[in-house]
């Protein structure tokens, strides 16, 4: 199972938007080298409730090379969509939000424009401006 990086994880406890671009292969390869070349020693402070606790530094940074949704081809999305799927449901989603999701992503899938000229394009440029 790919391992998106801590500030992707992060997003999806809080139920924020996440780019799916950090689910993606590409996305997890830039979270590994990204937390080797980081000190695992380094923490900053975050609030939780009413208390102030230590969280590792890199789950409050963002990654450098991050494609919006809009710009991710086929491949991208759809191996991103089934790795962002399943971290819904180890983050706590609401089934029922885990579902709209994936009724969404099938539909996508199945539908007719994809075998148009540039159809996985529109659907992309479509379905993937922040459907959050």
């Amino acid at each position: 199972m790919p391992w998106p990086s801590q500030f992707a994880i992060g997003k999806l406890k809080s139920f924020n938007f996440v780019e799916l671009w950090y689910f993606t292969d590409e996305g997890c390869h830039e979270a590994q080298d990204s937390s080797r070349a980081q000190s695992d020693d380094a923490y900053g402070l975050t609030k939780v409730d009413d208390l102030v606790a230590l969280k590792p530094v890199t789950s409050f940074k963002a990654l450098q090379n991050v494609i919006p949704d809009a710009d991710l081809i086929w491949r991208q999305m759809n191996v991103g969509k089934n790795a962002m799927l399943q971290y819904l449901e180890i983050c706590g989603w609401p089934p029922k939000h885990i579902q709209s999701f994936t009724h969404f992503y099938f539909n996508l899938e199945l539908d007719l424009m994809r075998s148009r000229p540039h159809g996985e394009k529109v659907l992309i440029l479509l379905g993937m401006t922040n459907p959050w």
